[in-house]
């Protein structure tokens, strides 16, 4: 464990001052007039996690165009490719969709279409819109796999989506690297 000494806790109030002072003017803004239902936008990253190999799953879901929760948090089992990677954070983000979808309903508000679920990983994509197991998937988690089924029924949608429009960049990768989100005004 490391000891935070004096001189970098003042360099940390330092940054969160010039931070705050920077983005004063910016804000989350909902109102409720724009979008069209629920949506999911996931991301994965292969094992950046550098103590342990593990990949990082990384989602975010959005009702009327707005944030209403994100997630990004190191996968339990440790991913032998990217695809493998994006599929594991499709299969924890589709689990947190339908939680959502019934949560939503208990308040009034009924979630009746397919909740798309974006991914920039078309492997990934194909692999769950494809039933068939092959040498490069067979070892996958069986748990994983509920995001089949999920299609299948008609509860989500997977749509493959370009990185460069990937809304979840915003909330999970370092502010230099990632555009604006539209999200922020």
């Amino acid at each position: 464990m490391h000891l935070i000494r004096p001189h970098n806790i003042c360099a940390l109030h330092n940054n969160i001052l010039s931070y705050l002072l920077k983005t004063k003017d910016m804000c989350l803004s909902y109102d409720g007039a724009e979008g069209d239902g629920l949506h999911s936008y996931t991301d994965s990253s292969l094992g950046d996690q550098t103590d342990d190999q593990h990949s990082m799953c990384r989602f975010v879901f959005l009702l009327a165009n707005a944030a209403i929760g994100w997630t990004s948090r190191k996968q339990r089992t440790i991913a032998q490719n990217t695809t493998e990677a994006e599929y594991m954070a499709m299969a924890d983000a589709s689990n947190q969709g339908i939680w959502y979808r019934s949560f939503l309903a208990e308040l009034g508000y009924s979630v009746n279409a397919p909740i798309p679920l974006h991914c920039d990983n078309k492997g990934a994509v194909d692999l769950a819109l494809n039933p068939v197991t092959g040498c490069r998937s067979k070892h996958i988690e069986i748990r994983h796999h509920v995001l089949r089924e999920y299609s299948e029924s008609g509860q989500i949608s997977l749509i493959h989506m370009p990185t460069a429009e990937m809304v979840v960049d915003g909330f999970t990768k370092s502010l230099l690297r990632a555009p604006p989100c539209s999200a922020l005004t």
